[in-house]
């Protein structure tokens, strides 16, 4: 009797040893689990600070957009205001230059009508004097008119200029000619281009990455700075057989026109 106690008490302690070890092995896994959910939770909540951040600076820099965008406007008014004195100012030059030409065709005629020349001799002297001050008028009419026709024209390239900026900022596209990548971030996955805002690198445009007639990659503008910016590189554009570097031309990137 004390051999089936023994033994029925042995295999109680080798079941709960095997209960134990279950429920240890369980609450192992039960404690990874939750020490998972823990570094999931914290880098939502670390993507949502992030996702916060870039909406909160997006708005200020919409801001900074809508009052600039009022200042060109205003610059392109006063630009076409210009224009239009300096239009005046052409016909009333061209109109003092008509007139002096009437006066010499007048005193040619006067000449003409005179009798005794040996008897005008004094009034001819005069009279050619003054078709001689009549001819510098001209002149200096046809002068200004010619520079006030040049300054309307720099004031129109000036206007035509700044609309087309105000056009490419309204449609978010950069109009700067040509840069270069300054600096590469490969792990990041962005880089900086050695031109900013004056020279039209606009925010949220898009650019692509030259290497000779080969397009290593395309980019879009996060941060725009006077004379720097800053652009992530588009994943799905990377030309896997050329590796982005410093000094890779940087254009402004142009859609496919519509068939």
């Amino acid at each position: 009797m004390a051999n089936t106690f023994g033994i029925l008490a042995a295999l109680v302690l080798a079941f709960a040893a095997y209960v134990a070890s279950k429920n240890k092995t369980s609450l192992q896994e039960e404690l990874t689990d939750i020490a998972s959910e823990q570094k999931s939770y914290k880098q939502n909540q670390d993507t949502f600070t992030e996702l916060k951040a870039q909406i909160d600076q997006l708005d200020d820099e919409t801001q900074d957009f809508q009052l600039e965008l009022k200042d060109r406007e205003a610059k392109i008014d006063q630009q076409n205001a210009k224009n239009t004195e300096v239009e005046t100012q052409i016909a009333e030059k061209e109109a003092e230059a008509k007139e002096a030409e009437n006066k010499a065709d007048e005193a040619d005629e006067v000449l003409k009508e005179l009798g005794d020349v040996a008897d005008l001799i004094p009034e001819l002297k005069r009279l050619k004097s003054s078709i001689a001050d009549l001819d510098d008028q001209i002149s200096v009419s046809d002068t200004e008119v010619s520079t006030l026709e040049n300054s309307k024209a720099t004031n129109s390239t000036e206007a035509k200029d700044l609309a087309q900026q105000l056009s490419s900022r309204n449609t978010g596209k950069s109009y700067f000619v040509t840069t270069r990548v300054r600096s590469v971030y490969r792990n990041w996955g962005f880089v900086t281009l050695g031109a900013g805002d004056n020279s039209g690198v606009v925010a949220k445009s898009k650019l692509k990455v030259l290497r000779g007639d080969e397009e290593i990659c395309q980019l879009i503008v996060t941060a725009v700075e006077d004379n720097t910016a800053a652009a992530n590189i588009i994943p799905s554009t990377v030309n896997p057989e050329l590796d982005i570097s410093v000094g890779d031309v940087v254009v402004p990137f142009e859609e496919a026109a519509a068939e």
